[in-house]
């Protein structure tokens, strides 16, 4: 249970995990001993030191076999989360099997939260479960929103939870937000360890002009992000199809904030003209993708 635990609370560490592996060898018998190969293969695969299909295929046949008496869910939750290093690592929530799914978070090591089909009714929902367990998210370092009808209140109701102190990456995908909300992402405090942040919204997504016109990061968003206090540890930034033009892109080609960024996506964004697109190759070479 103490290694159970500590697993949970420790996402970032092997040594744990190593150690119950070695327990379950000593104490657990044959199912033991297929669990602690389980994790030992996947720790190796995660550490890039084995990178053969036949450890593959060994990792997702022992999962598959041993899924259940390990206390992986099946069924309708088997899509709701994925398996790093041993355990859960990631949590796919959906309205309507929230509950179950945040019922693995407490007892496992999960980094990667994704809140996919959210509308504001579900959001409460979420708010009320998040509270039983507010501890359990603050080992949440990567979180997405993917949903149409996420808008501009329910990404500040999600700032100000203050669930996730140590984000490291945040992606807002395909969401209703207007520049608005962006402005409440550059100003969050709670932000400065992020290193990657993403408002995309996919090829086709604005059904029509008036969306179009209404919905996006603009130039006004790019404005905030560039001047955020806030952003500075940022080394991958990604706002494709965001409704950015040439003052958009100019800021970013201008800004000292933003100047260690690694990987700049401005992809989809045709309003962004030669001129601009200049200074964005001149300011940042092949970092920048357009």
């Amino acid at each position: 249970d103490q290694l159970h635990q500590a697993i949970a609370d420790q996402p970032e560490e092997d040594t744990p995990r190593l150690a119950l592996a070695d327990w379950l060898d000593e104490h657990g018998g044959a199912a033991g001993a297929a669990r602690a190969e389980f994790i030992r293969l996947q720790i190796a695969l995660a550490g890039e030191t084995i990178e053969t299909e036949e450890t593959a295929r060994r990792a997702a046949e022992l999962l598959e076999r041993h899924r259940g008496e390990w206390g992986f869910p099946a069924g309708p939750l088997r899509t709701a989360y994925e398996v790093r290093r041993g355990f859960v690592d990631a949590l796919i929530v959906r309205p309507g099997r929230a509950a179950e799914t945040l019922a693995l978070l407490p007892r496992h090591p999960v980094t990667r939260l994704r809140l996919d089909g959210f509308d504001a009714e579900a959001f409460e929902a979420f708010v009320i479960l998040g509270a039983l367990e507010t501890r359990a998210f603050r080992k949440v370092r990567h979180l997405e929103v993917r949903n149409e009808d996420w808008t501009d209140e329910l990404v500040e109701r999600l700032l100000g939870l203050g669930h996730f102190p140590h984000l490291e990456s945040l992606a807002l995908e395909a969401t209703a937000i207007t520049p608005v909300s962006v402005r409440a992402v550059a100003a969050c405090p709670r932000l400065s360890d992020l290193r990657a942040l993403a408002i995309n919204y996919p090829e086709g997504y604005w059904l029509n002009p008036q969306q179009h016109a209404l919905r996006g990061v603009k130039d006004a968003g790019v404005a905030a992000l560039v001047a955020s206090p806030h952003l500075r540890a940022l080394r991958e930034l990604s706002l494709r199809h965001a409704g950015i033009g040439p003052p958009g892109a100019h800021a970013l080609a201008e800004c000292e904030t933003l100047a260690h960024l690694d990987r700049l996506v401005l992809t989809d964004n045709p309003d962004i003209d030669k001129p601009a697109r200049h200074a964005l190759a001149h300011r940042f070479g092949d970092r920048v993708v357009l």
